[in-house]
């Protein structure tokens, strides 16, 4: 390996790890906030709400909600959902 290819080598290596470090800081920026909305709330900024949630508001329905949109999902249509999947699957891959 010549001196310009080990530059270049260097040179990605630590683009790498950049990129790496970035993305490692993003997500746990993210975490903090999707995890702990009451922090806010204590620190007396009102009614914060976290980045992303999910809630299960009985047995049978979940709700997600994503910054500040909302969606419920039933479990029973999810179960049933999953089952067709993997029937499909299963005839796609017999045969």
């Amino acid at each position: 390996m010549g001196r310009l290819e080990k530059r270049r080598y260097k040179r990605k290596l630590r683009l790498k790890a950049f990129v790496g470090l970035m993305l490692c800081l993003t997500l746990f920026c993210c975490g903090l906030a999707v995890v702990d909305g009451s922090l806010r709330e204590m620190m007396g900024r009102g009614n914060d709400r976290p980045i992303f949630g999910v809630y299960g508001v009985d047995g049978q329905v979940i709700k997600l909600e994503f910054a500040g949109s909302e969606v419920s999902i039933n479990k029973s249509e999810w179960a049933r959902a999953y089952e067709t999947l993997k029937g499909r699957l299963a005839k796609i891959f017999a045969r």
